[in-house]
């Protein structure tokens, strides 16, 4: 039986898009900031990590942005 993807339609609801962040080098330190509001995340981030950890305190962040995504 041949399926096709006409005949079987699948909606996926559209998902908000993350916000970016930025990082900043500050005395040494690597410091991720709301790329909305401008205001600083999460500070001394592992750069090795940012990439990882930045999801979850782009998350944490959301409801105290001044920018109010």
């Amino acid at each position: 039986m041949n399926l096709t993807l006409t005949r079987h339609k699948v909606s996926l609801p559209e998902q908000r898009s993350r916000p970016a962040y930025w990082t900043a080098d500050v005395d040494g330190r690597t410091d991720l900031r709301c790329s909305v509001c401008g205001h600083a995340i999460a500070h001394a981030v592992e750069p090795s990590r940012v990439a990882a950890d930045a999801p979850f305190f782009v998350e944490a962040h959301l409801p105290f942005c001044m920018g109010r995504h």
